[in-house]
């Protein structure tokens, strides 16, 4: 059965997390990705600890299902051939910062003019126009500059940045779907694009709901970490935290009932009546008082056991689970959202499976993140470098 990108082919001048994370996609959906490699690889190979048998579990992470060839293009004939590369892809991805592709010689203009049908895609930081267009971004910067962070952290406290790297993983979502969207475009007109995405761009659209939330009149200028619904750090059990609340309404049983009954079921019998939980909004105003009655009950409890406590009383809960529980867990294993392959050096490794299911064109784990240069031969070979040149190539450091 053939994948839905099958036949298309990606030239991906990307490194780090966002735009190796838009490749992988591509990839996984079928498409042909050629990773070309500066000398000495992706940055994001160097990213350690962790490591697998000495590769960099965070290049291991982001690289499935691509071919490697190691190119340096500040040399006239490692130019040449990437050009010769693009001529006939479908799709170029990179995330230099502004100017630089342009300064390389494999900008938009450059490539467009030799591949009028191309979808050229650009991944920056701060975006490609305005005063920032030219600084360097990372998780961190974007996280702050982007607001998103203000929602994270004690109150009274700086905030914090989240742990992953959320807006770069975004980034690389957001470009996936504008690739996929061009090449829509160009099936149907036969026009190529300059597609452009970046990380401001995503942290901003991120926030879209609660932006529109705080730009209201009544609202914006509070501190969000006030609000009773973030940040959550879930309830201590005699394991793993656990956050649960009560719906309004529970087909048509009042949550403030069922929450009483809570009580009296886990030996709380003596807040039930307490006017200051008398309701939702109560419990949320006096969230930190009710914590205290709560952890002192809920500490002869496993969040398992609690869980199923909760259920029984309608109540919408999860367990706040470690990576161990996670992955054990049968909803994830029952789903497939754990995969394994075996890499060259790695050995057997296990990732994370595919975001979304395609019932017609199924996307597939066909090969393992490539040891670097893995397959210049065969790429450039196909580009009509010979084997005669790819030595004296190599030997000039070219490859």
């Amino acid at each position: 059965m053939p994948a839905a990108l099958e036949g298309i082919t990606v030239v991906d001048f990307t490194q780090g997390h966002g735009g190796p994370f838009c490749t992988m996609h591509l990839a996984d959906a079928g498409a042909e990705v050629v990773k070309v490699e500066p000398p000495g690889g992706d940055w994001a190979r160097q990213i350690g600890p962790p490591t697998a048998g000495g590769e960099s579990a965070y290049f291991l992470a982001l690289n499935r299902n691509k071919k490697s060839v190691e190119l340096d293009l500040r040399d006239q004939r490692g130019l040449e051939i990437a050009r010769e590369l693009t001529r006939t892809a479908d799709v170029v991805v990179q995330n230099y910062r502004p100017g630089v592709a342009d300064e390389l010689g494999i900008g938009y203009e450059a490539l467009s003019a030799i591949n009028p049908g191309l979808i050229y895609c650009s991944i920056s930081a701060y975006d490609s126009e305005g005063p920032d267009r030219d600084l360097p971004g990372t998780e961190l910067t974007l996280q702050a500059r982007g607001g998103v962070m203000r929602t994270l952290g004690e109150v009274g406290q700086p905030p914090v940045r989240f742990g992953e790297d959320g807006i770069s993983a975004a980034t690389g979502n957001y470009a996936t779907q504008a690739v996929v969207a061009a090449l829509f475009h160009r099936l149907r007109t036969g026009e190529g694009q300059h597609v452009k995405v970046s990380m401001l761009r995503s942290v901003m659209h991120l926030q879209s709901c609660t932006f529109t939330f705080d730009c209201a009149p009544d609202r914006g200028q509070d501190d969000p970490r006030t609000r009773p619904t973030e940040p959550n750090a879930g309830y201590a059990t005699a394991d793993l935290p656990i956050g649960f609340n009560f719906p309004f309404m529970l087909a048509g049983y009042p949550a403030d009932e069922r929450w009483r009954e809570f009580c009296h079921r886990i030996g709380l019998a003596h807040i039930a009546d307490d006017p200051r939980f008398a309701d939702r909004f109560g419990r949320e105003g006096n969230a930190n008082v009710l914590r205290e009655y709560y952890e002192t009950a809920f500490a002869k409890y496993t969040s398992a056991e609690l869980s199923e406590i909760l259920e029984e009383f309608g109540a919408l809960n999860a367990v706040y689970n470690d990576f161990p529980t996670l992955l054990a867990h049968p909803q994830i294993l029952a789903n497939d959202l754990v995969i394994e392959f075996d890499h060259p050096t790695a050995g057997p490794t296990k990732t994370i499976g595919f975001p979304t299911v395609m019932t017609e064109t199924p996307k597939q784990l066909r090969t393992p993140p490539p040891l670097l240069g893995q397959h210049t031969t065969e790429v450039l070979g196909n580009v009509g470098v010979t084997t005669e040149e790819l030595t004296t190539l190599r030997g000039r450091g070219v490859v």
